[in-house]
């Protein structure tokens, strides 16, 4: 499909996002725990909160990224080919990483500790389908992809109006089940089909971005009120030592609004020209995912032994460490593709995982 450099310029946006998240995080963890730099940080606190509730339409983005593409694609609706081209793409590299970051898990126990633990814990977080923090988002993803193929034949069945209704009901009733309810698993069906109504909607504000007349200082307005309202509520709430997470979730009715927010306002940008560079990152993103949180997690294992964060200000470091994990993840990510490309040349590997999961067309024969 011909590519949409606004849409790129939103997954890397959406990809420094997500890191960004995760560094703030830190600060914001350490305004209350003592072993995030060694003692507790509470300096600039409505700093670190403002890089973490502006980055919060990350994932919702991604997945609204992932429904307008998938679902705009009529080869989609044949399961086969869908599932085996998402195999090849996305699934046989989370596995990958799902290995890799329990190896890596399970060594950082050894070293820091004695407890037969160290190796329970990690095996536990795997089953979960959050081997490490971040991979919860593709594990959930999952449920989602499965169900992609039976949306589209639903769309088609229904028409595009109907379908529109379907999805934004749908988005509602998400938003009261995610606030009402737990799941354990981060590959359990019900959480991963509440996923589907931002995957329906980034469809939806797709295809009706050039019907769409709201002037684009309007929207901005409106993300900049939301955001307002987010870093206001999440400091009073730390500092009250209330747990925030509800409020900054992707289900959260704020976050949900502000995320809508921001596709709509990328989907009116059209005369975006992204340079070559840029190009080629937004095609790496999901890469770059996968490496983000293993990269800052060393990282600071690393700098933490010659940098007493406590005295250097949050509103240096944060963009210093964003920045720094983004191209480290863009470097490696880089390397595992030219790994991965010469592995897949000279044996096949998707193929063949695939013929022997899928096709089985040798015992078929043999029958």
């Amino acid at each position: 499909m011909k590519r949409e450099e606004k849409y790129d310029l939103l997954r890397i946006i959406a990809a420094v996002a997500v890191i960004m998240i995760h560094v703030s995080g830190l600060y914001i963890t350490a305004y209350n725990d003592p072993n995030i730099f060694g003692q507790i940080y509470k300096n600039n606190l409505l700093v670190s909160i403002f890089f973490n509730t502006i980055s919060r339409f990350a994932v919702p983005c991604f997945i609204m990224l992932s429904g307008a593409f998938i679902l705009s694609n009529p080869k989609n609706k044949n399961y086969k080919y869908f599932y085996k081209n998402s195999f090849k793409k996305i699934w046989i590299h989370l596995i990958i990483f799902s290995i890799l970051y329990l190896l890596y898990n399970i060594t950082k126990g050894i070293l820091t500790s004695n407890n037969i633990l160290f190796i329970i814990k990690p095996i536990k977080s795997l089953i979960k389908g959050e081997p490490y923090s971040h991979l919860w988002y593709l594990y959930m993803l999952i449920g989602v992809y499965i169900c992609a193929p039976f949306i589209i034949c639903l769309k088609d069945n229904i028409g595009e109006k109907n379908f529109s209704k379907f999805s934004w009901i749908f988005l509602i009733l998400a938003i009261i089940s995610q606030n009402t309810s737990s799941y354990t698993l981060k590959w359990d069906i019900g959480f991963s089909f509440s996923y589907l109504g931002y995957f329906m909607i980034g469809y939806n504000l797709k295809i009706k971005s050039s019907t769409n007349k709201i002037p684009k200082f309007i929207i901005i307005f409106l993300i900049l009120g939301l955001e307002m309202i987010l870093l206001l509520i999440n400091n009073i709430c730390l500092k009250a030592n209330i747990n925030t997470e509800l409020l900054v979730d992707a289900y959260s009715p704020i976050v949900v609004v502000y995320s809508i927010l921001v596709f709509i306002l990328v989907t009116k940008m059209n005369n975006i020209r992204l340079s070559f560079y840029s190009k080629k990152i937004s095609t790496i993103t999901f890469y770059i995912y996968l490496f983000q949180s293993g990269v800052l997690d060393m990282l600071m294992i690393f700098m933490r032994k010659i940098i007493n964060f406590t005295k250097i200000s949050n509103l240096l470091m944060i963009p210093i460490l964003i920045i720094v994990v983004f191209i480290i993840s863009i470097i490696l990510s880089i390397i595992y593709i030219k790994m991965w490309c010469v592995i897949e040349k000279k044996y096949k590997i998707s193929e063949n995982v695939w013929t022997t999961l899928f096709e089985r067309k040798k015992f078929k024969e043999e029958i």
